[in-house]
């Protein structure tokens, strides 16, 4: 059966939000978000990042080029996708995420859940120590959707940083979320101090959105020089969405079904019109 990846030669569906680092934007703003993040984690003496943006800037998206970017002997990094829950289920999480097989992780994720506090954080600073200071690597740990923590668990996160003493901190922390996130900081002078680091995401601008389409294309395999979308188009989208990357990839994902199935060998920018205006149509309805 033939479908739109083969009319176009594509390898993947080029704007599912599923697609990982691979599919990185090299825009200004995504770019200095990943050099700040990275030089937060290669310094070592700052122990706190935090990068917040509008929902659907592409904070995920950077998060996972970062932890790709830091594979390797010197860096672990353990990503969690959300931070609902209290400090104890995150440092469970965390313990976990610091085995490297998967059998382990199951196996500590299932020994630490009936310990308390106390041993949760005790074990983990003897694991810091064997794991990480002596072998002088570094360990990442990359919270997701962090505006969902609570100023208690900010705060004893905020401790783990702590256990190092005055010898060498091998632990870096980095916070992702929502602009909520931001505003919990501010409010926790604490932990607003310690932050080394941080960055707002904001939509793209508007010259950046045919960049980003064409980028999201070449990613899944698209090879031609013509872009699959017209200027006109390219300048609908980013009136119609704002510039906000997870709105462009929804309406071009229906876009590019669209001209496939009416034949077309472009998207035009009556394509993207209508299916942005059925689109925020039925999104007011729900």
């Amino acid at each position: 059966m033939v479908d739109y990846l083969n009319h176009w030669g594509l390898s993947e569906r080029p704007f599912e939000a599923s697609s990982g680092a691979g599919h990185f934007f090299s825009g200004r703003q995504h770019r200095e978000a990943l050099e700040r993040l990275l030089y937060l984690v290669r310094d070592g003496d700052m122990s706190f990042g935090v990068l917040t943006g509008e929902i659907g800037c592409g904070k995920t998206v950077v998060a996972n080029m970062v932890a790709r970017q830091l594979l390797g002997r010197e860096c672990h990094v353990v990503m969690l996708e959300n931070s609902f829950g209290n400090f104890d289920e995150i440092m469970r999480e965390i313990a976990a995420g610091m085995n490297p097989v998967p059998a382990l992780r199951r196996h500590t994720a299932r020994r630490d859940a009936g310990y308390s506090r106390y041993e949760l954080v005790r074990r983990f600073r003897d694991q810091l120590e064997f794991k990480f200071t002596r072998l002088r690597r570094r360990l990442v740990v990359m919270l997701d959707e962090a505006q969902q923590l609570s100023e208690e668990a900010l705060v004893e996160l905020k401790n783990l940083t702590n256990l190092a003493g005055g010898g060498t901190n091998p632990l870096t922390i980095i916070l992702s979320g929502q602009p909520e996130l931001g505003e919990l900081i501010r409010s926790l002078p604490q932990i607003d101090q310690r932050i080394g680091l941080r960055y707002h995401l904001l939509p793209l601008e508007a010259e950046e959105v045919g960049d980003y389409v064409d980028s999201r294309m070449r990613a899944a395999g698209y090879k031609h020089e013509t872009s699959v979308f017209a200027d006109e188009a390219k300048a609908a989208l980013a009136q119609t969405t704002g510039g906000v990357p997870r709105e462009i990839n929804r309406i071009c994902k229906l876009a590019l079904d669209r001209a496939f199935s009416l034949g077309r060998e472009r998207v035009e920018a009556d394509m993207v019109g209508q299916i942005a205006e059925d689109v925020f149509k039925q999104s007011a309805w729900l």
